[in-house]
């Protein structure tokens, strides 16, 4: 990267030159890219409905139509129109009633409803179909020249008349969007930035990106006019604070070092620019790609197109800014200013100061945010987001109010259907209610008239391969009545034809709601998954991924409950991708601050000074880069007429200064109060390492799911197909090879079978090497190997207490449960080389026929139709480690209850190198303690040993005091001995003493016991939330109405109208408050258990507290031991300095020194024995469990593979399926 950064600093020009010149096929691609304006063409073709179109189109000619209202008082004009008409290049067919009187057939002799329907207050309809679809460009010619022969615009109404009018009115707002954004833009920059000229350079470097961006889109073949409206701004407001960094770099590099060429100063900020922003467009990039999980395409539009800008925008603050830069510097030193916009200080102390009030608002505001943000209203209807006075909405009026033609639907039969089956489907598709014309072949072919009918009628009405069907519907698209309706017309005509097709715009924006309200639920999880997968990798641990996934969520919440509160209706597509984009663009903010905390917390202890200070950094940039994308996105939600794009620019303008403020005011308070949690090198209390490792697991699970997707030099996954009982039937080793060398690749290999997956290149094989001739490129190979599995699966199923084969009970009720027990077969092994596989469990059920599910060493999770289980497991961890901790991790259980048993597929994926990600550094610090313990031990042995001896010295002077001296002797030499003894304790004890005065003056400063109040408080206003709430009639009308948190008010009041046709409106308006008060209430109950768990955990530190300051008493207590024995040892001293002085008083002085010499023994070996010595054998154990993870750390980091010995990653993922 440095040589990279180098070559850019010192070539600025030819920097600059390149960059004019791809310019040019930019251009040229941005100018040739086809824009779509119908929002329709991006349902997946697998969708009946879009199957049907194209059968129209290609076989009826009925792919587009439009509906042309005439005077009907004068055929011969009509015919005359008609023949204008069909000269139109792309015109298929035209028809209306005169084309039938025109061959002497009287009117009245056309059915009835045909007449009633087609001619009103003098005015008839002219149908007109195309060859092309509704958005294809030759049909959108053959409409304007239509519009142009007819010679009303709003006398045209069709699909494309909308697509027509949708793409001049972009077409003519798009150049404002772009000024509006530029100048908003360069007045935040003008107050945010330092120099006149950086804002002409900032968006110069984006406007470069923007169009390098829109140019390649050439390759995609098309994008949507969503897509280019929004892009624009979008990158503009993405991507600037990649920029803003950058020229920070640079300034701060030439004043660090004056003296430093600024070629040098360049580089360096190229280097630390790609370092820093890295990751947080990796955040960005990803949030826009999830928006291609959407089975509606445009998500795929729209997030390859964003994403591409995301990178576009990289590509250009690492290249041509620089150059912008090095050319401009003069000229920006000349117009330096002073940075206008405020500190924010008052609002940094106040964040900082108020953390524990904060958090309350935030807990109280989450509840109304979160229900806001799921009860918005959304609308379908596609003409609703453009101006009423558009041509083709005042046709679409007027063809509704006269002529009642709102959602015309076509029916494919086969054309094998009896005459006599299609009458009678007629005849009771006209029963249903809604409909007021059905059109079928039977019904013109009367045979009195039939030969005389149009060929261009009966041409539209059968082929000789269908027979179509023409139904009006009454309803409006995209409502509820009509979705029902829909579905009675489905479950009526698949009676006659199971095969039959309903096309038509009604069914076609039916299918777009039930994609769209999936699309919203997967895209979400999606991105959120995604991006927290992603931050876990970029920030190495994964407590703050969650806590900044947290916040930006809320921030989300509180956007889109804006909506709901306002009673605003919201485009469909907006509720989709705005909370996507919003979390992908602005989790950049929450990622700067937390990790520039958890830089200053290293230096600082006090985590509010850190917070302070790190809130002096990074606010400033947070509210510029913030403020740039709220003035890309404000100006085109205030200009243009285009609902839909309004809608999405306001709330993602308003997301972004909600984001700032949540950012700015919640986060530090998170983070404060999470500071023990996030911060590394702390001690991690039980719980937290098993969801720590419960995470990683999943992680590993999910990412092994996508095809070699690691980053190691050599991937090795194992997949193993299983029987419900854990019998291998299959087993498959699959070998991903990154390679960067244009020789030959050897690998390591004891496979058979050997198929290269993804590539033509050659190899050969030995015993027991693979090498292949891989021309710089990786290499996917699979085999098949011999090797035993490492890990045993054994699988019991019980039906009410009693084993049984699970083939014996499919079908039945009962309480069932599942035992699936894991061997680690690497505790056979004799040379002590067992591997700690960790093994994470999932698998579905079906949530109506199974109940109160229970999954030992996991969680199940209910998400409405499926309960979704996981659990974990370490087999074999607990014998090889005798840790009582890990005795129930060798077997998963899952009870419950069902009603009709299936054999559901059990996934695992085991992992032998999670474990090497624990950081076991503590556990040096227990080393030194217990070498400290030690030291003091064998102190001690000595200072009993000198206390015994002194004793038995005295003794023998009483006995016998001839040998006085000899004895005195003795007793003087155990007396140094002693207190050199002592003085080691002393010094051990108050070492001690200043360990566990630090300990407790550190979880002391956490102020446990004031956040134990306010959780305490919360719990108890939750309690009286939910006992005010309580009322036995709401919960009987809940469930006597059989109510759904899934279900909408409106979906519910559908049912309950379905149910009971007479219900009033004021029983409904008092069952949906049944409904949210039921649910809130339910909401509550479920925080309320989380605050309680939050309560009891800060209880258990309490405890853990109170003990410390127990044990604190218990060393002090010691320490006055040691000072009672050296005050006895005085008194030793003594003794012998007066039997050194007088002999007289020798009797004496023995006595004396003998009673005292006795309380030295008895007290030495009191403290050794009860205090001393407990104290050691407890930190031994400590230290015993700490050496057994470290050994199952280098354990897991020596795995080098299944069936080699050169792999960096091993997964063996097992399926065990019916």
């Amino acid at each position: 990267m440095k040589k990279f950064a180098k070559f850019i600093a010192t070539h600025s020009v030819l920097i600059l030159v390149i960059s004019f010149l791809l310019l040019v096929p930019a251009i040229y691609g941005y100018v040739n890219t086809r824009i779509n304006y119908d929002i329709l063409v991006y349902l997946p073709d697998s969708v009946d409905t879009i199957k049907g179109e194209n059968i129209l189109t290609d076989d009826f000619g009925l792919g587009a139509y439009a509906f042309v209202m005439v005077d009907s008082s004068n055929n011969k004009k009509i015919l005359d129109l008609e023949k204008d008409i069909k000269k139109i290049e792309g015109v298929n067919a035209v028809l209306s009633i005169a084309d039938v009187t025109d061959t002497i057939i009287p009117v009245d002799m056309l059915p009835t409803q045909v007449v009633e329907k087609l001619n009103k207050d003098n005015e008839t309809i002219i149908m007109v179909t195309f060859d092309g679809g509704a958005s294809e460009d030759v049909t959108i010619e053959a409409v304007r020249t239509l519009r142009e022969v007819v010679g009303d615009a709003s006398k045209v109404s069709s699909m494309t008349s909308m697509v027509i009018d949708t793409m001049d009115l972009s077409n003519k707002e798009i150049f404002a969007y772009v000024t509006i954004a530029v100048i908003l833009c360069l007045a935040v920059l003008f107050i945010a930035t330092d120099s006149y000229v950086i804002p002409f350079f900032l968006l110069g470097n984006i406007g470069f990106a923007i169009i390098y961006n829109m140019g390649t889109n050439i390759f995609l073949g098309q994008i949507s006019y969503i897509t280019q409206a929004i892009t624009t701004v979008l990158q503009l407001g993405v991507t600037m604070d990649f920029s803003i960094f950058l020229y920070h770099k640079y300034e701060q590099a030439k004043m660090d070092n004056t003296k430093m060429p600024k070629a040098e100063a360049m580089a360096s900020a190229i280097v630390a620019t790609f370092q820093s922003v890295l990751g947080s467009s990796l955040t960005t990039f990803a949030g826009f790609l999830a928006l291609c999980t959407m089975d509606l395409t445009l998500g795929t539009d729209i997030g390859i197109v964003m994403a591409k800008g995301v990178l576009w925008g990289l590509i250009c603050v690492l290249t041509l800014f620089p150059a912008l830069l090095m050319v401009g510097d003069k000229l920006i030193d000349k117009t330096k200013h002073k940075v206008l916009l405020p500190e924010f200080k008052k609002l940094q102390e106040f964040s900082t100061k108020h953390y524990k009030a904060v958090i309350v608002a935030f807990l109280i505001l989450l509840v109304p945010a979160f229900y806001g943000n799921n009860n918005y209203k959304v609308y379908y209807k596609l003409d609703e987001s453009l101006p009423k006075d558009l041509a083709f909405n005042v046709a679409n009026s007027k063809l509704a109010d006269k002529f009642s033609i709102v959602s015309p639907e076509i029916i494919l039969l086969d054309k094998n259907v009896k005459t006599n089956d299609v009458k009678e489907l007629v005849n009771k598709l006209e029963n249903i209610e809604g409909i007021d014309l059905v059109l079928a072949p039977s019904t013109l072919m009367d045979p009195a008239v039939a030969m005389l009918l149009p060929s261009d009628l009966s041409k539209m009405m059968d082929n000789d391969k269908y027979q179509l069907v023409i139904v009006n519907s009454t309803y409006e698209i995209a409502s509820d009545e009509l979705a029902s309706q829909i579905e009675k017309i489905e479950n009526l005509v698949k009676s006659y034809d199971k095969n039959s097709i309903i096309a038509g715009e009604g069914p076609l924006m039916n299918d777009l709601v039930t994609i769209a309200d999936h699309d919203f639920k997967m895209v979400n999880y999606t991105s959120i998954i995604v991006i927290f997968i992603i931050m876990i990798l970029v920030l190495k641990q994964i407590n703050l991924p969650i806590v900044l996934i947290l916040t930006i969520e809320f921030a989300i919440f509180c956007n889109m409950s804006v909506a709901f509160y306002t009673n605003t209706t919201l485009p469909f597509i907006a509720s989709i991708v705005v909370g996507t984009i919003q979390l992908g663009a602005t989790i950049d903010y929450a990622i700067l601050m937390s990790t520039k905390y958890m830089e200053e917390r290293k230096s600082i202890k006090d985590k509010k000074e850190a917070m302070l200070k790190t809130l002096s950094l990074t606010v400033p940039s947070i509210i510029t880069s913030a403020l740039c994308f709220f003035a890309a996105t404000f100006g085109v939600a205030a200009y243009t007429k285009i609902d839909m794009i309004g809608s999405i620019c306001e709330l993602l303008s308003r997301g972004a200064i909600i984001s700032m403020l949540v950012v700015i005011l919640i986060l530090p308070s998170l983070l404060m109060v999470c500071d023990k949690f996030i911060i590394k090198n702390k001690k991690e209390g039980k719980n937290m390492k098993k969801m720590k490792t419960i995470a990683a697991a999943f992680t590993i699970g999910a990412l092994s799911l996508i095809p070699f997707s690691a980053s190691a030099a050599k991937t090795e996954t194992i997949y193993t197909n299983m029987d419900y009982s854990g019998n291998v039937k299959k087993t498959t080793v699959s070998n991903h090879i990154e390679n960067t060398k244009e020789g030959d690749v050897s690998d390591n290999s004891l496979l058979t079978n050997i198929l290269n997956v993804n590539g033509s290149e050659n190899f050969t094989q030995d015993d027991t090497h693979v090498t292949w001739y891989a021309k710089g490129k990786d290499i996917f190979y699979t085999g098949n190997t011999k090797e035993s599995q490492p890990i045993n699966i054994v699988t019991k199923y019980y039906l009410d207490g009693k084993e049984a084969k699970a083939e014996d009970i499919i079908g039945k009720s009962g309480k069932v449960k599942i035992e699936i027990s894991l061997i680690n077969n690497s505790l056979l092994r004799t040379n002590n080389t067992f591997t700690p596989y960790v093994v994470a469990l999932g698998t579905m059920m079906d949530s109506d026929t199974n109940k109160n599910i229970i999954v030992t060493n996991g969680k199940v999770t209910d998400t409405g139709t499926r309960s979704m289980l996981l659990a974990i497991s370490a087999p074999g961890l607990y014998e090889y480690t005798n840790i009582n901790e890990f005795k129930n991790l060798n077997k998963v259980t899952i009870n419950y209850e069902t009603t009709d048993f299936e054999i559901n597929d059990i996934y695992m994926v085991a992992s032998p190198k999670i474990l090497s990600e624990l950081d076991l550094e503590i556990f040096d610090k227990l080393d030194e303690l217990s070498t400290s313990m030690n030291t003091l031990s064998s102190s001690m042995d000595a200072l009993e040993e000198g206390a015994k001896k002194l004793s038995d010295g005295t003794n023998s002077l009483l006995t016998n005091t001839g040998v006085f001296n000899e004895k005195l002797k003795t007793a003087s030499n155990a007396l140094t001995q002693i207190t050199n003894g002592t003085t080691k304790l002393v010094d051990g004890i108050d070492e001690m003493l200043t360990t566990l005065e630090d300990a407790k003056a550190m979880m002391e400063d956490k102020d446990i016991a004031g956040s134990l109040a306010n959780l305490k408080v919360l719990k108890a206003t939750n309690e009286s939330t939910i006992e005010k709430l309580t009322k036995p009639e709401v919960e009987a009308a809940y469930k006597g109405y059989q109510m759904k948190a899934t279900e909408t008010e409106e979906e519910m009041i559908a049912r309950i109208k379905k149910n009971d046709p007479n219900v009033t409106k004021e029983k409904l308006e008092s069952l949906v408050t049944v409904k949210s008060t039921y649910e809130l209430k339910l909401l509550l109950t479920s925080n309320n258990e989380a605050v309680k768990e939050m309560i009891t955990n800060l209880e258990d530190l309490s405890d853990l507290l109170d003990t410390l300051k127990a044990k604190l008493e218990e060393v002090k207590e010691m320490k006055t031991k040691v000072e009672y024995l050296n005050s006895s040892l005085n008194e030793v001293s003594n003794g012998l300095t007066k039997l050194s002085e007088a002999s007289s008083q020798i009797n004496a002085g023995i006595a004396s020194l003998n009673d005292g010499a006795t309380k030295v023994s008895e007290g030495t070996s009191s403290l050794n024995a009860q205090g001393i010595k407990t104290l050691v054998n407890y930190t031994n154990k400590i230290v015993t469990f700490g050496n057994k993870l470290e050994n199952l750390v280098n354990l897991s980091k020596s795995y080098k593979g299944y069936t080699s010995n050169n792999a960096d990653n091993t997964l063996f993922v097992y399926k065990l399926s019916k």
